[in-house]
């Protein structure tokens, strides 16, 4: 599915849950930072998911402290790798990001575990984040 494709299906909602896994939630991050600042782009990205989790009946599935975590290794890894001109080549410049371990660095598992974390965000118990 082309990027163009890929966002209409997710902000129509019609995105089947199946297609939107770990490396999907990236590669929205990753359009939506290209097309947006940050401001903007983030909270895209926290509105369509929310919308796509209670589409899908998965209201777990949001969670504020990852979400805003994330999204600002993947703006860091847009500035290291400005030239990436899709989202296969970002990533091949950014493979740390491919994984749900690139939080580890910065988190300890517990802090991200805790109800507070899912619903606000937790600042980084490790290393401060880029």
């Amino acid at each position: 599915m082309s990027d163009e494709q890929f966002l209409a299906a997710f902000e129509a909602t019609t995105l089947p849950k199946e297609d939107f896994p770990h490396r999907e939630h990236v590669r929205l991050a990753w359009l939506y930072l290209g097309r947006h600042e940050f401001a903007d782009a983030s909270q895209r990205v926290v509105d369509g998911i929310k919308r796509f989790a209670a589409r899908h009946d998965v209201p777990g599935l949001y969670h504020e402290t990852i979400t805003r975590a994330w999204l600002r290794l993947i703006e860091a890894g847009r500035c290291a790798a400005p030239a990436a001109a899709s989202f296969q080549a970002f990533l091949e410049a950014n493979p740390q990001l491919a994984t749900k371990g690139a939080l580890d660095p910065y988190y300890d598992p517990a802090t991200l575990q805790s109800a507070e974390a899912r619903a606000v965000f937790a600042p980084p118990d490790r290393a401060p984040l880029p």
